[in-house]
């Protein structure tokens, strides 16, 4: 991962009330956004404003240490910061389950000393994803349990627009044209589908995921979906 440093910006962070959950009836789509903060994450949270949607970032407590600024600003605008590992390195965060807990435990410590307050509603996403075959069978079963244990919920994703996978890009499509195809072809099958909950995955360390981003949220507006933050997800 890339993370540049530019002039750092001061913000103050203010709690912001999280609304009650009542479910609506139709379509709700949760956006998240994994690997940052990164200096893209200011484009990506004028656009969400733009629209006014929120959003969800799984984010990476080496980078959280390192830009805090960037995380004070995402809360301070409503969104939701949650877990995507300390290091986002495989064989670290999947040597054991106890490993794993403690790259939890250095993204809380890292999150609260970017914020100033805990994260009380810890939501985790397993790098590479929890069906990942880099982490033994025995020790994901494990790390799982441990997550229980502490009310931990954890969250993969049923639809993407492929920013992380430009081998399935076979056509050769101009990058931009691909990722949003990509997109309708994930969203379309969650219409045919009826499915009442999306949970998309595209990453704000992506240029490109940034540049198509309205075009997204517009069609997404247009398709009626309602948007929700990961941890107003219905109890797993």
């Amino acid at each position: 991962y890339e993370n540049t440093t530019t002039a750092t910006r001061t913000v103050e962070v203010k709690a912001v009330p999280r609304p009650e959950v009542v479910w609506p009836e139709g379509k709700v789509i949760y956006l998240t956004f994994d690997d940052g903060p990164c200096e893209n994450t200011y484009r990506v949270l004028d656009i969400l404003d733009r629209y006014n949607v929120k959003a969800t970032f799984f984010t990476v407590g080496y980078f959280v240490d390192r830009r805090p600024e960037i995380v004070r600003e995402t809360v301070s605008r409503g969104h939701f910061v949650a877990c995507h590992s300390y290091t986002h390195d495989f064989p670290t965060c999947y040597a054991s389950a106890d490993a794993f807990m403690k790259e939890i435990d250095k993204w809380a410590a890292a999150y609260e000393k970017a914020v100033g307050s805990p994260q009380t509603n810890i939501r985790v996403r397993f790098p590479g994803g929890s069906t990942t075959g880099l982490c033994p069978k025995d020790i994901k079963a494990e790390i799982k349990a441990r997550l229980a244990e502490k009310g931990y919920a954890w969250f993969d994703w049923n639809a993407g627009n492929n920013d992380r996978w430009p081998q399935g890009n076979v056509n050769h499509l101009p990058t931009k044209q691909y990722l949003l195809e990509s997109y309708r072809k994930s969203m379309d099958w969650h219409e045919k589908e009826n499915s009442p909950h999306v949970v998309f995955l595209c990453h704000d360390t992506c240029g490109d995921t940034v540049d198509v981003l309205p075009e997204m949220i517009e069609d997404l507006i247009a398709r009626g979906y309602t948007f929700r933050t990961i941890d107003m997800y219905p109890e797993k």
